[in-house]
C-alpha cells in the first residue's frame, strides 16, 4: 500500500522528519504500507538523506518501507489518486482540492470524513 505525504510549497521540516522517523515508518509498515512518497517542498535536509537520486527524486528504504522523496511537481493529482493514505499539513492547496475530493469519493463513495470533502459536498 502507498502512503503520500505532501507539504506543498511550504517549508515544513517537522512533518517530513516525522514521516521519516522510525516510529511512523514502523506504524505504516505494521498496517501494510510498503511504500511512502513524500513531496517535501523546501525541506532543509535533503542532502543528508541516504539513497540514490534519480530524476530529481531520492529513493531509499527504511524500516521495510520503500521511500521516494521529491521537492515539487506541477501537480500532485496522480499521487493523491493512487495513494491509500494522504497526509498533509492542511494548508491552502486549493489547486488540489478537487483531486482530493474525487480521489476520496472513488475510494469510499458517499463518505465525507475529510475537511476538503465536507467543504465540497
Amino acid at each position: 500500500m502507498l502512503a503520500f505525504v505532501t507539504v506543498g510549497s511550504t517549508h515544513f521540516d517537522p512533518l517530513v522528519d516525522a514521516a521519516l522517523s522510525a516510529p511512523v515508518l514502523n506504524a505504516l509498515a505494521s498496517r501494510g504500507y510498503d511504500r511512502l512518497v513524500i513531496q517535501c517542498g523546501a525541506y532543509g535536509r535533503l542532502t543528508e538523506l541516504d539513497g540514490e537520486i534519480t530524476e530529481g527524486a531520492w529513493s531509499f528504504e527504511r524500516e521495510n518501507v520503500q521511500i521516494d522523496i521529491y521537492k515539487y511537481k506541477p501537480t500532485l493529482r496522480e499521487e493523491i489518486q493512487t495513494a491509500d493514505l494522504v497526509i498533509s499539513h492542511a494548508g491552502e492547496w486549493q489547486a488540489e482540492q478537487e483531486s482530493v475530493r474525487l480521489s476520496y469519493h472513488e475510494k469510499v463513495p458517499g463518505q465525507y470524513s475529510t475537511p476538503c470533502a465536507r467543504a465540497n459536498r
